[in-house]
């Protein structure tokens, strides 16, 4: 397992640890499962979305689209309550519909944060790098 770490130059020109990548939370909605298996091969800190969990931290969400292309519900009453805390977002989709991972694209426009990535049903090995990357490379200016 590589564990990204991001640093800063003082202008002193000595280094400081700001924050590792590995260690940013992921919270994740998913219905059949695909979103909770990408998150488990990140294998990064996660927490599911229920409805009596409570975020006072930073969290990258990671969503699926429902529909034709709609933010689940469960995935609406959750930022409603905690978007504040969110860094970023990426969502699964499936490539024969138009409405590929448009939910991404409908929260990070509603909230203000970036997309990360977008990736079919469960994402292959390649999309679990450039998510993790994407993570290791901005964790430094993410948190809010």
């Amino acid at each position: 397992m590589h564990v990204l770490l991001h640093f800063t130059v003082h202008t002193n020109g000595r280094f400081l640890f700001l924050k590792r990548g590995a260690n940013m939370l992921i919270v994740y909605d998913t219905r059949a499962g695909k979103v909770k298996k990408f998150v488990e091969k990140c294998e990064m800190r996660s927490l599911k979305v229920e409805p009596h969990l409570k975020i006072d931290e930073p969290f990258i969400f990671v969503t699926y689209t429902d529909g034709k292309g709609e933010v689940p519900k469960t995935s609406i009453e959750f930022l409603e309550k905690f978007g504040h805390h969110m860094q970023g977002v990426a969502a699964s989709g499936n490539r024969v519909f138009e409405y590929f991972a448009v939910s991404a694209d409908l929260i990070a426009a509603q909230y203000h944060v970036p997309i990360i990535h977008k990736f079919e049903f469960a994402g292959l090995q390649k999309d679990v790098i450039k998510f993790k990357e994407w993570i290791g490379q901005h964790a430094a200016h993410l948190v809010k």
